[in-house]
């Protein structure tokens, strides 16, 4: 019979998952649930759980989130025995009592917690790793965290992405090189200075010219003083040749 259990544990942890749906037995208000008990309609949707008083889900009592759980129990005595399951809430306690599947709803809630949070030994056969790991990475519905007494729970805070990676692709992108500048252009030699006239007076008499003579050939090649003398001849009017050089 132990072994028919277990396999039948076993075959509800695979077959549970962190959507599931139907009636039980709650404690009033945190009320001793041996008191006073409410039915009502539960749903689970990923972290969250949401109670209703008919199963169209049209009239919701409350609402709490799976990961404010502090403790789950099985209490044997005192104003909650009767129960399946005891949730310690940040807020409140909720006592609940199963009436259909009632190993499908405690491995359902026992997995949604740490395993630390297992304050009753014989709870611990519903937890699994798996199921425990698709609730903590299951974000759950958008519905704020509220118990049917009004409080509201803390949900756990998204974890910060990290930042896109800035592209540097332009520090491996080579600078353009700028185009030389042309070279100035050369400029012209200047063209040689033509060699100095050097033309005797308009009029002279035979004294200055020989005095320029003698100058001109300090001064001038040859020819050039031959050339002047010609002209020097002409301008005084002597009609001979000019002085030997």
């Amino acid at each position: 019979k132990g072994q028919n259990e277990a396999v039948s544990i076993e075959h509800k942890l695979i077959m549970t998952s962190t959507q599931k749906s139907g009636w039980a037995l709650k404690s009033h208000r945190g009320k001793s649930f041996c008191k006073r008990q409410e039915k009502r309609f539960f749903v689970v949707e990923g972290n969250f759980v949401s109670y209703y008083k008919n199963g169209n889900k049209s009239n919701r009592t409350g609402k709490f989130d799976m990961r404010t759980i502090v403790s789950l129990s099985c209490p044997e005595s005192g104003e909650h025995v009767g129960c399946h399951v005891l949730i310690k809430l940040q807020s409140k306690t909720i006592a609940v009592k199963f009436e259909d599947d009632q190993e499908g709803w405690m491995a359902c809630f026992c997995s949604a917690v740490a395993l630390e949070c297992i304050k009753t030994p014989s709870l611990e056969q519903y937890h699994s790793a798996d199921l425990h790991a698709s609730f903590r990475g299951k974000p759950g519905s958008n519905i704020s965290a509220t118990s049917s007494l009004g409080t509201t729970a803390t949900p756990r805070p998204a974890e910060p992405q990290p930042p896109e990676p800035v592209s540097t692709s332009y520090r491996d992108e080579p600078s353009p090189t700028p185009a030389p500048s042309p070279a100035p252009a050369p400029e012209p030699e200047p063209e040689p200075a033509p060699p100095p006239k050097f033309e005797p007076p308009p009029t002279a008499s035979p004294a200055v010219v020989r005095t320029w003579v003698e100058a001109a050939k300090k001064a001038l090649p040859a020819a050039a003083v031959a050339a002047s003398g010609l002209l020097l001849v002409s301008r005084i009017g002597g009609g001979g040749a000019p002085p030997a050089a």
